[in-house]
């Protein structure tokens, strides 16, 4: 792969008086000790000959060693599906690279996949940095796009009793800074909308009394229930 640089070793027999070499490449030298020289390409791969040539006084002889060297031009490209959202968030990549045989991602929280396509599911909030790595086998590239998971609200729920009579009425708030909106669902059926509210159990049981609460800033909901 370009730029690579040859090891070259003279095996030749015979005491030749005079040794030359041409690198194919514009190099060339004499003696016993060649060189190692460096090939460069750009966009296509070149094929370029070594050419050894030994003479004494019996005669000439040659030998030649072709070099293939490809090009450096793996590029690692890949899209998202979404780079921010609420926790749980999925993230689809996709593989948008070019000359690549190898694909992998890492995608920052201690996943892991390799292939053409996957998905991950980000559960905390948080910023994580999801790397693509590409090898051809000759050259490898990497890139990255950071994943913003943003936080759920927080709040606590506030009930002025555990236990309330049947046909009373029982007061549930929430304690939260600017909520978006919230929602109670109270086991029996019944709901409501609001900070605060007042809700009557007509039958007498357990119920587990839900509260839904939708973020301001990222629109992210959290839920607590009694």
């Amino acid at each position: 792969c370009s730029p690579y640089t040859a090891t070259i070793q003279y095996a030749g027999v015979g005491l030749p008086t005079n040794i030359e070499w041409d690198y194919g490449n514009g190099q060339t030298s004499t003696g016993a000790s060649p060189w190692s020289p460096t090939y460069i390409v750009d966009s296509l791969t070149t094929t370029y000959t070594i050419t050894l040539t030994g003479e004494n006084e019996c005669g000439t002889d040659t030998f030649s060693l072709p070099i293939e060297v490809q090009p450096n031009d793996v590029l690692s490209i890949f899209s998202t599906s979404t780079t921010d959202g609420c926790p749980p968030l999925e993230v689809v990549v996709n593989n948008l690279s070019l000359s690549s045989t190898d694909v992998s991602f890492d995608f920052g929280d201690g996943n892991y996949f390799t292939g053409e396509q996957a998905t991950n599911i980000y559960e905390e909030e948080g910023e994580y940095t999801l790397i693509q790595y590409v090898d051809n086998g000759c050259s490898y590239d990497t890139s990255e796009i950071v994943i913003t998971v943003h936080p759920e609200p927080e709040f606590a729920l506030i009930s002025e009793s555990d236990e309330v009579c049947e046909g009373d009425e029982a007061t549930f708030s929430v304690d939260a800074i600017s909520p978006g909106g919230i929602e109670w669902d109270f086991g029996d059926g019944g709901s409501a909308n609001g900070i605060s509210v007042n809700y009557t159990f007509f039958d007498s049981g357990l119920y587990d009394v839900e509260a839904t609460v939708l973020s301001n800033i990222y629109g992210c909901v959290g839920v607590e229930s009694f």
